[in-house]
């Protein structure tokens, strides 16, 4: 298997505003690229579900992870660059993937999500809009085609072994492939 390498994009305090704005862009900057996006997934080492809304937390780290010319390239992007000359963003060096990083699975839950802007319409049969009772962080984003407001709410998989393959455009594992965490 191919060396895997990353670099943590580190928000100060775990801010949610400030992740939902790095966030934003990392998104941003893989949709703007089409089929030549990098093919790097995104993982949170500091991910914590919770069952309450307020214990949730994406963690002050997102890991971008790939092979060592698609993370460099990223690395090297001049909006990353400008993101980090604000104050509450720094990253660090370029490093290889511990061989011994456990492998997880982080997917978009719609389930959850949908459940959630149920609970917030007036009108919707409240069985349709009961919450799991453990819930799963998420990052307010709003989209840019349709201007709504929505949360992007990503859960977290162990995984047994390593999958290799496509991420979307957030970051996230499409059709199994995996990151590490450590």
């Amino acid at each position: 298997m191919i060396e895997r390498y990353y670099f943590d994009l580190i928000i100060e305090n775990g801010d949610k505003v400030l992740i939902s704005k790095a966030y934003r862009l990392i998104h941003g900057i893989f949709s703007g690229m089409g089929e030549h996006r990098p093919q790097v997934g995104l993982a949170f080492p500091y991910w914590q579900p919770g069952l309450q809304e307020d214990f949730l937390s994406m963690g002050d780290t997102i890991r971008i992870v790939g092979e060592k010319h698609e993370v460099n390239r990223l690395f090297k992007h001049t909006e990353i660059n400008n993101l980090c000359e604000n104050p509450g963003f720094f990253t660090t060096a370029i490093l290889e993937v511990p061989a011994t990083a456990k492998e997880v699975i982080y997917k978009r839950n719609r389930i959850i999500e949908r459940k959630w802007a149920n609970s917030k319409k007036p009108n919707v049969d409240k069985k349709y809009a009961k919450m799991p009772e453990v819930l799963f962080p998420f990052i307010a984003l709003s989209s840019v085609s349709s201007k709504q407001n929505y949360r992007l709410t990503v859960e977290e998989i162990p995984a047994e072994k390593r999958v290799d393959g496509p991420f979307t455009t957030y970051g996230l594992s499409s059709g199994g492939t995996t990151v590490p965490k450590f």
